[in-house]
Parts: C-alpha cells; structure tokens; sequence
C-alpha cells in the first residue's frame, strides 16, 4: 500500500510519518530528498547556482536554504523554476525506492501532492491539518517570522481544498497522544482492508 501524506507547513508531517513507522509502514520524507539533493547532488547544485548565483551561498560555500528560500517564495517564477528541477527528481527518487520494496507499506509525504497532482501514484491520500494559530506557533519557534510563514503558506492549496480532496484527514490540533491514537485508528482500518 502507498499512502500520499500532506499538509500545509507546520501541519506536523514528518511527525506523523515516524508515527506511522511505529506501526510497520516505511516512511518517505520528500523534504529530506530535496535536503539531500541541494547539498549533495552537484547537477541540482550547479543548476541552483546558475540560476540564482552567490546569493544563495553561505560562509561554508554551501547553498543556504534559507536563502534561497526566501528568494523563491517571494518570486512565483522562481518558485516555479526550483519547483520543476527538483520535483521529477523527488518522485522518481522515492518511486524508485518504493518499486524496489514492493511488498511494504509506504507512507510518503508530499507537500504540494494535490497541488502536483500526484494523487494517482498512490493507493490514499491522508491530509494532517492543524489550525492557522497552531501553525504560525510552530513555525516561528523554527525560527520563521510571520511575513516567511504567510508566504508559505499562500504558496499552498489551502488546507480545506485539501481536505476535500483527500482520502483521510488527522487533525494536529492536540497532544501527541491524541495525533498517536488517530494514526493508530487509522492504521487498524487499513489493515482490515487490505
């Protein structure tokens, strides 16, 4: 089985993804693949630098996410333009992985999967949401400031467009106890399903 898992930003994504290990299913963080790709991959570096130049780099010669993006989210064609060099990248990479091992269950999160129309590479699609409140809180203690955080955000499918369009919904609002015992929920469905 392979669940697409979104959100909006400081919905709690990864956290549910380790959740749903604790419950036998292989998580895919599309966050960590891009991490690893602008670190480590010298095309997408090279391309990066190409396109955005020494704006992008820090003290350690190294390209500075935060910088960038800060660029790309105040820039809708340079968001784009990141956008399409490292999502067929992404895909291909965690499609990769799961075509290898296809006997376990996936949990996938993708960020923008309703906005990319990935919904037909997976089995579901689960929405974690939580409100605006809960999430500007998370994020600025990330180290985010409000105009950072808005942008995000407006650069997303608002949360209620995907939570029409998805197959799940868990809500992040409380305790970790409570997000555990929706996975946990939701978990014993699927396995009656499949």
């Amino acid at each position: 089985m392979k669940i697409g898992l979104t959100g909006s930003i400081g919905c709690g994504k990864s956290t549910v993804g380790q959740i749903f290990k604790q419950f036998g299913y292989q998580f895919i963080d599309s966050d960590e693949i891009v991490r690893d790709l602008i670190n480590n991959d010298l095309t997408v570096k090279d391309k990066i630098l190409n396109k955005f130049g020494d704006t992008v780099i820090n003290q350690k010669n190294a390209i500075d996410r935060a910088k960038l993006a800060t660029i790309v989210f105040n820039n809708n064609n340079k968001l784009q333009w990141l956008e399409n060099l490292l999502h067929p990248i992404v895909q291909l990479k965690w499609q990769n992985v799961v075509t290898n091992q296809p006997f376990e269950h996936w949990i996938i999160e993708v960020p923008l999967l309703f906005e990319k129309k990935f919904e037909a590479c997976f089995d579901l699609t689960v929405t974690i949401t939580a409100t605006t409140t809960t999430q500007f809180n998370r994020l600025i203690r990330k180290g985010l400031n409000k105009n950072e955080i808005k942008s995000r955000i407006n650069n997303q499918l608002p949360i209620n467009k995907k939570v029409k369009k998805s197959d799940y919904v868990i809500s992040n609002n409380g305790s970790i106890n409570f997000l555990h015992k929706q996975i946990e929920l939701l978990c014993n469905y699927l396995n009656k399903k499949i």
